[in-house]
């Protein structure tokens, strides 16, 4: 049987579980006074299997470990070494209280065989006769429900593993608020309850699924997918325009008496294309782009992987994501200002390229700097900028640049070979101005990776639809309107102090009072006014996640 390598977190669900155990004991034991048939009375007056006898449990657990049967082995050898041996699903009410949820676990995006739905429920109706297959009944059990709490509390992958670099903070249970809501609500249900993603994007994930799963039950057209290539624009002629129109038509998108042999972009056609991307959510600017490629081949089921996919990107974020903060979806290449629950401000982002990826993480909003200057990162010096020296002399006064010693003495950046290896030691910086690639304002949180959001000069750029054109940092639309927004009620948060500031031209911080959180994030299918929308997968990862979910 497949072996999961689990996150250490992991010891948590014993813990979780001894303690819930503890409280239904204590309440079926000691609590006379349930008279009237309620959730725990049932509970225990049901006993249709033997009691086990604490060597039996453990044995049985010692037998499946050798045979390679538990896929939470240290978790449970750790539960029932607390328990000193003591069965803990002991009525026929707490095993089919659990095996009802584990049927329905489906509507999440994961599938019941991994937790031995079959097998179980087989045991449950046969009841098992010898000791020994009771205690392996039972063992089964736990195994089956610390590895659900586990992947429904952490996911089932190590998001590490999918990302360049991963740095979300990760929750780690509230034992005791946890084990506060079993007692009061009196049922496994609410303890599951709690384990999964609370996030409306995830509720609005898990009908998106269910719909999905509705339609794949029904015929599905064939298609061959249309090849890739350059870019069709309105009145260009172009072999593949007969396959997108009836691609097209196949949608609904475009009327049936349309000629789909004709090779040339036409008006009716650009019509239809032009509607296909407002539906995507896309620039709707009637050009059959890559981006537009992609989603007009995009079947049925890579639709159900991708909210597969995307359900357990969810389980991987943190549960409480605090009272005020900026979330950045990157492929949506958007930011949203949430507070008490409520989005009250949205920015068009600019993203990192594919070959320079913004991180996924998490950090606390520091400062503002108004009039910043730009220290050229280790990437973009190499990469772009010693080059251009190396070829014009003129290049850092053309820049309005600054060369500065690694122990912060000016240097005259015409006595520097800029092709030689010593080039890269130097501190190359740009003074605040036009020209700054920075704009009039970054805001800070100070991390290992120099990420940070920034204005731009170039706000041309946010009209397009794709937007992954940075070396990381996340340029904003209306960056000093946000600047603004998170210095509020502070003596030099005011737009008069601020507008002078920028007037003067001088590099100037502002703290920031108010704890505000970023979180860099990456979903790529959400749910909107009833719909699901799909956006490009910037960074080609949810192919390699759906590939793993699936094999795993």
């Amino acid at each position: 049987m497949i072996q999961f390598n689990k996150i250490r977190q992991g010891t948590y669900f014993y813990i979780l579980l001894i303690c819930f155990t503890f409280l239904l004991s204590c309440k079926g034991e000691n609590d006379s006074s349930d008279t009237g048939g309620g959730f725990l009375s049932n509970l225990f007056s049901s006993e249709s299997l033997p009691v086990l006898d604490p060597s039996e449990v453990v044995q049985a657990l010692d037998e499946l470990k050798a045979a390679g049967d538990l896929s939470m082995e240290d978790e449970v050898q750790s539960f029932y070494a607390a328990r000193g041996g003591k069965a803990f699903w002991t009525t026929d009410e707490l095993r089919k209280v659990y095996l009802d949820k584990l049927s329905e676990i489906e509507r999440e995006g994961l599938h019941p065989e991994d937790y031995r739905l079959k097998a179980l429920q087989q045991l449950q109706e046969t009841a098992p006769e010898s000791p020994k297959d009771h205690a392996h009944f039972e063992i089964l059990l736990s195994d089956s429900f610390l590895n659900l709490a586990h992947d429904l509390y952490y996911g089932k992958l190590d998001p590490v593993e999918f990302h360049w670099i991963w740095d979300v903070e990760r929750d780690t249970l509230d034992i005791d608020s946890l084990v506060q809501s079993v007692e009061n609500s009196n049922h496994l249900v609410a303890l599951l309850d709690e384990l999964r993603p609370n996030h409306q994007v995830y509720q609005g994930l898990i009908e998106s699924l269910a719909e999905i799963r509705v339609s794949l039950q029904q015929e599905q057209p064939v298609f061959d997918p249309i090849p890739m290539g350059e870019a069709i624009e309105p009145g260009d002629k172009d072999p593949r325009i007969p396959a997108i129109a009836a691609r097209l038509q196949q949608l609904g998108l475009l009327e049936d008496s349309v000629d789909s042999t004709s090779t040339v972009y036409s008006p009716e056609l650009e019509e239809a294309i032009t509607n296909f991307q407002k539906s995507k959510h896309m620039a709707a600017d009637g050009i059959i782009g890559k981006t537009t490629l992609r989603e007009l081949n995009m079947t049925l089921e890579d639709r159900y992987r991708q909210v597969l996919v995307n359900l357990e990107r969810w389980r991987w974020y943190p549960r409480d994501l605090g009272q005020h903060y900026i979330m950045i979806n990157i492929p949506q290449y958007q930011l949203a200002v949430v507070k008490d629950g409520d989005t009250i401000k949205r920015h068009n982002v600019i993203a990192g390229t594919r070959q320079r990826q913004t991180p996924i993480f998490s950090d606390q909003l520091d400062h503002i700097v108004l009039n910043p200057t730009w220290t050229l990162p280790p990437t973009i010096k190499a990469e772009d900028v010693l080059p251009k020296a190396a070829r014009d002399p003129s290049y850092f006064t053309k820049n309005d640049m600054v060369v500065s010693s690694p122990q912060g003495d000016p240097v005259d950046p015409s006595t520097v070979d800029w092709s030689s290896s010593d080039a890269r030691n130097y501190v190359i910086t740009q003074r605040p101005g036009a020209t700054n690639p920075l704009g009039r304002v970054k805001i800070m949180y100070p991390n290992q990776y120099s990420i940070y959001l920034h204005d731009t000069p170039a706000q041309g750029l946010f009209e397009r639809s794709e937007r992954a054109a940075s070396s990381g940092c996340v340029r904003v639309e209306d960056a000093l309107d946000l600047a603004q927004y998170v210095v509020q009620n502070q003596p030099k948060g005011t737009k008069q102090e601020i507008d002078s500031i920028l007037k003067s031209g001088k590099t100037t911080n502002v703290s920031i009072s108010q704890p505000i959180k970023v979180y860099h994030f990456y979903w790529t299918a959400w749910r909107e006014g009833g719909e699901t929308i799909f956006t490009e997968d910037v960074y080609a990862m949810d192919q390699k996640i759906a590939q793993a979910l699936l094999s795993s």
